[in-house]
């Protein structure tokens, strides 16, 4: 039974993130005559993947960061957990202003 409502919240997290995209597209695009779609295709391609680029660096070293340190506070870990727990502590750094996400990466 939990899993089948486990799947149900995932499928309304799913449609409210949709929902959400939809009427913020419609809302760039319709109000004060600015063509969001048109600006960014109009964008050097080389700039966007470059910034892409040095955020996957960025996430990378830091996921590196913290599996060297807690690899030496308590013995070694996967890579791919520290790329997990630094995602989960950018997210919650996103969501909470003024947050860090420290807190839950020590879980």
């Amino acid at each position: 039974m939990k899993k089948k409502t486990t799947r149900i919240l995932q499928l309304i997290y799913l449609a409210a993130i949709f929902f959400a995209t939809f009427l913020a597209g419609y809302f760039f695009t319709r109000g004060n005559n600015l063509d969001f779609f048109g600006v960014i295709g109009g964008q050097n391609i080389f700039w966007f993947l470059a910034a892409v680029g040095g955020m996957v660096v960025y996430w990378a070293a830091e996921a590196w960061t913290l599996n060297y340190l807690t690899g030496l506070i308590y013995g070694k870990e996967r890579f791919w957990h520290s790329v997990k727990m630094n995602m989960i502590g950018q997210y919650y750094s996103a969501l909470i202003p003024f947050g860090h996400g420290q807190p839950i990466q020590g879980v």
